[in-house]
């Protein structure tokens, strides 16, 4: 679920809070998919994020074997203290 219209800041708190970027700089562009083979309903509802050319995050501690969505942050992390080592360091 996300706010309807919010869709750029959903993927960028996203992309922040799970250790991807450090701030917005770090973000080149955002934009909504408008690929043409894309089905017409969908194409909004994806959001393509293209970041800075020299940032190469590690994204090996990202690896999740359940199902994961967007909500506060909390949802698919193993623990409080998760959340905690990345922003309390």
């Amino acid at each position: 679920m996300r706010t309807p219209g919010a869709d750029f800041e959903l993927a960028a708190g996203f992309l922040y809070t799970e250790g991807v970027i450090n701030s917005r700089a770090d973000i080149q562009r955002l934009s909504y998919c408008v690929d043409a083979q894309t089905d017409g309903q969908q194409r909004y509802n994806i959001v393509n994020v293209e970041l800075r050319a020299d940032l190469h995050p590690d994204l090996r501690f990202l690896e999740r074997h359940f199902y994961t969505n967007s909500a506060c942050g909390v949802c698919g992390k193993a623990s409080i203290e998760a959340l905690q080592r990345r922003f309390f360091r």
